[in-house]
């Protein structure tokens, strides 16, 4: 779905997102959707810096916070099952171990995932993204 390419590799251009956000919208028989963006920065190898972004179409809403969190994201398991999203959107470098540990926590948590794998060096700091 996604064609566009640029620094970030395979971002959705605005007219994607746009479908993107309107498929979820008509596709859903209550309006009670909420997507979930998570980026990961790695401060140590302990903390992580969890960068969040919520979505509501309900509430016609978009949240974004910013969280410390344990090397077995903890508290992002504890954030998801509060909010309950019906879709995850995950930025993060395939090969690492942070994939792995975020991928068996959407498993557990049974939430529904979208990946969009970028290279560590891409994620400088979370302000960029």
């Amino acid at each position: 779905m996604f064609t566009n390419s640029d620094k970030y590799n395979d971002l959705p251009s605005d007219e994607e997102e746009i479908t993107l956000i309107k498929h979820v919208k008509t596709n859903t028989s209550n309006l009670n959707v909420k997507v979930l963006g998570v980026v990961v920065k790695t401060i140590s190898s302990i903390v992580k810096q969890v960068g969040i972004s919520l979505i509501n179409f309900s509430e016609n809403a978009i949240k974004v916070s910013e969280i410390s969190d344990n090397e077995y994201f903890t508290n992002l398991e504890s954030l998801i099952l509060q909010i309950n999203p019906s879709n995850c959107v995950l930025a993060i470098p395939k090969d690492s171990l942070d994939y792995k540990r975020i991928n068996h926590v959407i498993s557990v948590c049974n939430l529904k995932t979208t990946f969009k794998f970028i290279t560590n060096k891409e994620i400088d700091t979370l302000d960029g993204i």
